[in-house]
C-alpha cells in the first residue's frame, strides 16, 4: 500500500462512490457525493487488546472548498 496522493484525492469522481482508499499505517478513507462534488471521510483503525477501535479524521474536500460551522 502506498501513500494516499493529492493527485489521487483530485482525480476522485462520482463512480467512485464507495469505495475504500487505504494507506500504510491503517489509514483510511472511503469516498462518497456531497452537493458540491466528491468528498472523503478518513478514519484510522487500531486495535485495543481484542477489540477493534476506529477514530474518524476530519474528510478531504476539494480545493477551492471551506468549511463553516453552524453555531
Amino acid at each position: 500500500m502506498a501513500k494516499i496522493t493529492i493527485k489521487e484525492l483530485q482525480s476522485l469522481t462520482a463512480n467512485d462512490a464507495g469505495q475504500i482508499l487505504r494507506e500504510d499505517g491503517n489509514l483510511a478513507g472511503q469516498i462518497s457525493v456531497c452537493k458540491g462534488g466528491v468528498s472523503v471521510s478518513f478514519f484510522y483503525r487500531y486495535r485495543w487488546g481484542d477489540q477493534k477501535k476506529e477514530y474518524s479524521c476530519y474528510p478531504y474536500l476539494p480545493f477551492g472548498y471551506t468549511v463553516t460551522a453552524k453555531r
